[in-house]
């Protein structure tokens, strides 16, 4: 897609949500390619954009979004199929919660639901009683993670992850389930007896799971946090955010959307080493790694920061559970040769078929 006029000010329009959608839109129009709108996750409300200006929709987008569509109403299938299955707490997060925020349920991608419960190996035995299946990997490599094994229903794509946790920051400890349980609200998918993290919460849950996987990967992650953090209140999202270690990044993440959604003044970090994200650019793979490991510096004091990115570089140079020294040293060889490519055709080469 190509360029358009300057991003708007929050102020323009009549509410924040509003003026969100307005500003996403402009940073549809100036995106340089339909692979970059891809690699931010933002390839759905592109082809929104693109019909609403009357202009023709490619046949991989339109696979996109009938794939996208057949993914909301099997997820919301298979999220009345677990709540009938367990009799439980059970909190929805991320995912299709964040997408009913969305001008459409159907523009917001996800592939799984993310389900925080008070009793998570009760949960997971009640919706294999009730016809869902393991997938992927054995149970024992889920063993200390923040979800158990995933669980799919006999003809259904979507996946279920029952959470004893959420995604967290590694210099901090993940918010207590109790608090996280006690405060939720009833879900915006309006299924009887599900209910959803506090909009505090679950803006912060948001931002930790983005910050831990790649930080400033995708302009999606700031698009998801800016619609949440609009339903909280100020103080209590304040509040928890120094509670639970991750003021840093939630201020962070504030000013990168600030600037590349609304157009204000970009803050260093992004100026040093996220600049994609304003650019709406897929990232290369040397600036990935570039970013993974700096990044602490715009979440954390100096000297934290310091030993944080020395953490980082080690855990880099190691193989990740299950993998071999051999495997792992077949990945950094294929990094360097694909250091100056795009992240996303190099995490999944599959993709260049579909570009």
């Amino acid at each position: 897609m190509s360029g358009g006029a300057n991003p708007l000010s929050a102020a323009v329009l009549d509410s924040p949500r509003e003026s969100l959608w307005h500003a996403v839109d402009e940073l549809l129009d100036r995106a340089p390619t339909a692979a970059d709108l891809r690699a931010h996750r933002l390839h759905l409300l592109a082809a929104r954009r693109l019909r609403l200006q009357g202009r023709s929709v490619s046949d991989e987008l339109v696979a996109a979004e009938r794939l996208a569509a057949a993914m909301s109403l099997a997820a919301e299938i298979t999220l009345e199929l677990a709540r009938a299955a367990y009799d439980g707490t059970l909190v929805l997060m991320k995912g299709l919660e964040v997408a009913r925020r969305y001008p459409s349920p159907t523009l917001r991608p996800f592939r799984d639901l993310d389900l925080l419960v008070d009793r998570p190996w009760q949960a997971q035995r009640a919706l294999i009683a009730a016809g869902f299946e393991p997938v992927g990997m054995d149970d024992g490599y889920y063993e200390g993670k923040q979800h158990l094994r995933p669980l799919r229903f006999a003809g259904l794509p979507v996946l279920v992850e029952i959470h004893s946790r959420p995604v967290w920051v590694r210099w901090a400890p993940p918010p207590s389930t109790p608090e996280l349980l006690s405060e939720a609200v009833d879900s915006a998918t309006g299924i009887s007896g599900v209910r959803a993290l506090s909009p505090a919460h679950h803006a912060l849950v948001l931002a930790a799971h983005s910050w831990a996987g790649s930080p400033f990967r995708r302009i999606l992650d700031l698009v998801d946090t800016t619609v949440i953090a609009g339903e909280a209140d100020p103080a209590a999202l304040s509040d928890a955010a120094r509670r639970w270690q991750v003021d840093g990044v939630w201020r962070s993440m504030r000013a990168a959307a600030d600037a590349v959604l609304f157009g204000h003044a970009t803050p260093w970090h992004l100026r040093l080493w996220a600049g994609d994200l304003r650019a709406a650019r897929d990232r290369t793979v040397v600036r990935d790694h570039v970013v993974r490991l700096l990044s602490s510096f715009s979440a954390l004091p100096p000297q934290r920061a310091f030993a944080e990115a020395a953490r980082a570089f080690t855990r880099d140079l190691r193989p990740r559970p299950g993998e071999t020294w051999g495997f792992k040293v077949g990945k950094v060889r294929r990094a360097l040769r694909n250091s100056s490519a795009q992240l996303s055709l190099h995490e999944n080469p599959s993709q260049r078929a579909m570009l």
